[in-house]
């Protein structure tokens, strides 16, 4: 009879950054008797940081992605890519499309966050699902869809017709895509697109003024328009020009658009909700700052999965990469000592951080608290990161 007790079922659900960063810091001899299981929707796993770069054509396909199965190869941990569909959480059970069920000891969830375009109303064929309506997440879709228009545009030798592209959402992802994409459009006369960036607010309403007003200089200089305070309502087919219908102080306006790009809210998936780990449809995980769900304590949650409420703000984290980086460090460690959770650390988020908003060929400006600067230097401060960050996990 065999003395080995049965390893400690361990599954990381989602390719985030907080899981690849559990992936790397796994060994067997430092986590014993545990078996980890990476599962994921695709095999790549994009870093975010490096789109704007991608779709400008200054970074490659290969360069702006981490190898799922590669990494976890190379640390001894399981993968399967699959796609789950919900918890059965009262016998612990894992739920996918297209795979049997997995049951689970503790599970962590790293998952992204889907658009969020369900205010909006739709007119004649269209739908959200339209292709004229790309939205940014998932990123993988988002890659589709712009090697599709750029197919299209580049076709257009001889075309003398004007046509607009716009981007919603006014937030530092907004921003670095608009930028990017209109310098990345293979479009044989430039000159013939016009760019519009719409905000339902200011523009980088969490940035400071210095920041917003050198952005909007900048958008100014590159001839893009951007609309304050303008709520996208509309979206309606007519062939091939789209019409967008916004609302700024009541009043409503008509843009012919020929592409929406969506980068505005994302919600969680809404099977968090309907297994009872989100308290409202489209909110992430409620956790404690062990990362830990507050529903379920074998359950822990990081990136957009969550909802984090530090005892210094009401308001829950921001969904950013910069969070769920630095989370990976204290999920691992936790998921590590799982047995001895008076070991676990506390996650604290930084008040302030370093935000960088690329905005083109080696430019960028930089926001921390007031402190504000841009120029190449910045540039090269964010390619160190990127640089470091990638090498991390694809080496």
């Amino acid at each position: 009879m065999s003395n080995n007790p049965t390893p400690h079922r361990l599954i990381l659900l989602g390719g985030g950054h907080s899981h690849i960063e559990v992936v790397r810091q796994f060994n067997s001899k430092t986590w014993p008797n545990t078996q980890l299981i990476l599962i994921s929707e695709s095999d790549l796993t994009p870093y975010s940081g490096l789109l704007p770069a991608h779709i400008a054509g200054e970074c490659s396909h290969a360069d702006m992605h981490i190898n799922l199965p590669r990494l976890c190869k190379k640390h001894g941990v399981q993968w399967l890519q699959a796609k789950a569909i919900g918890v059965l959480r009262s016998v612990q059970q894992l739920e996918f499309e297209h795979h049997p069920p997995l049951q689970y000891d503790t599970l962590s969830i790293n998952i992204g966050a889907t658009p969020n375009p369900s205010n909006i109303h739709c007119i004649g064929q269209c739908t959200t699902q339209h292709p004229a309506w790309v939205p940014v997440k998932p990123i993988h879709g988002l890659l589709q869809a712009w090697q599709n228009l750029q197919n299209l545009q580049a076709s257009l030798q001889n075309t003398t017709q004007a046509c607009a592209m716009a981007v919603v959402g006014g937030g530092a992802a907004g921003v670095e895509l608009t930028l990017a994409m209109q310098k990345g459009l293979k479009h044989p006369k430039p000159e013939l697109v016009q760019w519009h960036l719409f905000c339902a607010h200011e523009l980088l309403p969490n940035h400071s003024a210095a920041l917003q007003k050198h952005i909007r200089q900048i958008l100014k200089q590159r001839h893009i328009a951007v609309h304050e305070h303008h709520r996208i309502t509309t979206f309606q087919y007519s062939n091939p020009t789209h019409t967008l219908i916004s609302v700024n102080a009541d009043q409503q306006k008509h843009w012919p658009i020929h592409t929406v790009f969506w980068a505005g809210p994302a919600l969680a998936p809404s099977w968090l909700y309907h297994c009872g780990l989100a308290q409202q449809p489209g909110l992430g995980i409620k956790v404690h700052p062990t990362l830990q769900s507050t529903e379920d304590p074998r359950i822990f949650a990081t990136g957009d999965a969550c909802e984090f409420l530090s005892a210094e703000s009401a308001h829950a984290l921001p969904k950013a990469g910069v969070f769920a980086v630095r989370m990976g460090r204290i999920l691992a460690h936790n998921l590590r000592y799982h047995k001895t959770p008076q070991h676990w650390l506390h996650y604290i988020p930084q008040q302030t951080w370093l935000s960088i908003v690329r905005t083109g060929p080696k430019e960028a400006a930089a926001n921390k608290g007031r402190w504000c600067a841009h120029g190449r230097w910045i540039w090269h401060i964010k390619h160190s990161i990127d640089t470091r960050f990638m090498r991390r996990y694809q080496n």
